[in-house]
């Protein structure tokens, strides 16, 4: 596939995610410690070097539809670097400006190079049939194999050697999960392969996982997650055959007994599934709602209670928060619910709980509940936004959640807004 044409739908910019970053405060540091040596090329001196560029690469964003993993967008940031430190001895530059534009150009040149098709052989902790056995979203192809991963995929046998958990990475009653994939490479086709799973697992999970679970014995630790990955991915060429030496795997694995979904639901959940997906697709913003549940289903792998509730508020402010403010979620969460202000305390109650946890290490035998809460809460709230179809963007859905509770309020609230339109009218 030749993508020497394509409209690039990519760039690198700065995080706003504080207006209080100073990048030029590390440029600096990283020009003091460089020079160029007899060859031309850019060398740098002295450890504090390797923390001053991990502190300037965390401030630089990749933004845009293409999948690139981790270590292709440090690459990327260090090429662009480079050759920046190279031109800033030369010339007189704006900095950060000049290092924005070099990432930019090594960016454009990367994502021109072709692309290779590659598969992606994991599995799946279901047993029997699932809603979906195929299913495609954004170019991704995603097959279910309910026997198990294909024979296609046997050499992903020289990989056992290599394996140190005591728990088996593909049990045998574990569905396989094969995806199709183009990417530039092994780590690109990887990283894109597991959002996608991801995307899916977490949408199949708000069918499977329990609203509620109440543990008589003390602290439970095994995690909500019904629906978990295998513990070993694998990267294939189309003929079956292993395209790297290495692998990548779960880093928190355990045992999990698979789970089944129940036969007279299947259409009915594979129904909604394409709805789900078909309204993210199209509502304005529906990005946010994609990020949050693929944060919500990897927070509920979480076999540690308290970590699981950090995460998962995290899904919700990632969701519904366009700013990091506890009382903003709160808010508009609370909304949803008739019993508003039974649902406001539990997340107050969350809030507080996650903060403490954060600056305090503060734990306790409630956080199995907590989480439970969490995540109804989070699976009511993706409901509202993709059944709310007379809503065309997030932004509309969060302004609506933000509407005042009471009738009277509410009535207010109209009169005005009818005033003001006629005034705007001349009316």
């Amino acid at each position: 596939m030749d993508n020497n044409n394509q409209e690039f739908e990519m760039q690198a910019k700065w995080s706003d995610k504080s207006t209080k970053f100073k990048p030029l405060f590390f440029i600096n540091l990283i020009l003091e410690c460089s020079s160029i040596n007899a060859n031309g090329k850019v060398q740098y001196e002295g450890f504090q070097y390797l923390e001053n560029r991990g502190l300037l690469r965390s401030m630089i964003l990749f933004d845009g539809k293409e999948y690139l993993s981790p270590k292709t967008e440090d690459d990327i940031f260090n090429a662009g670097l480079d050759s920046f430190v190279l031109t800033s001895k030369l010339n007189d530059l704006n900095l950060p400006t000049a290092l924005l534009a070099s990432i930019n150009i090594k960016l454009k040149a990367y994502l021109s190079k072709n692309k290779t098709t590659f598969l992606i052989a994991s599995s799946i902790s279901t047993n029997g049939k699932l809603p979906l056995s195929k299913f495609t979203n954004n170019g991704i192809e995603i097959k279910f194999h309910q026997s198990g991963i294909p024979k296609k995929f046997s050499s992903r046998k020289q990989y056992e050697k290599l394996w140190k958990n005591s728990v088996p990475h593909t049990p045998p009653e574990f569905a396989g999960v094969v995806v199709k994939i183009e990417a530039r490479t092994p780590d690109d086709a990887m990283h894109a392969a597991i959002e996608e799973v991801d995307f899916l697992r977490g949408i199949l999970s708000f069918f499977a996982n329990p609203t509620m679970s109440m543990s008589l014995g003390g602290v439970q630790h095994k995690g909500i997650n019904r629906i978990r990955l295998g513990g070993l991915h694998s990267v294939h060429s189309e003929d079956g055959a292993v395209v790297t030496e290495q692998f990548w795997y779960e880093p928190d694995y355990a045992s999990r007994a698979p789970y089944t979904f129940k036969q007279n639901d299947l259409k009915h959940i594979a129904l909604n599934i394409r709805k789900i997906i078909r309204r993210i697709d199209k509502i304005k913003g529906g990005a946010k709602i994609r990020d949050g549940i693929i944060r919500y289903v990897r927070a509920l792998d979480e076999t540690d209670n308290d970590h699981l509730i950090i995460k998962l508020w995290g899904a919700l402010e990632a969701t519904v928060g366009e700013s990091d403010k506890g009382d903003v979620i709160i808010k508009r969460c609370s909304y949803l619910y008739k019993q508003h202000e039974f649902v406001r305390q539990i997340l107050e109650i969350s809030k507080v709980y996650r903060n403490r946890n954060v600056h305090g290490s503060h734990s306790s035998n409630l956080a199995n509940q907590i989480g439970h809460h969490l995540h109804s809460i989070f699976t009511h709230l993706i409901f509202f936004y993709v059944g709310s179809k007379d809503l065309v963007s997030v932004s509309e859905a969060n302004s609506f959640l933000d509407s005042p509770l009471s009738s009277g309020d509410l009535e207010r609230k109209i009169f005005l807004l009818k005033k003001a339109s006629r005034f705007r009218s001349g009316t």
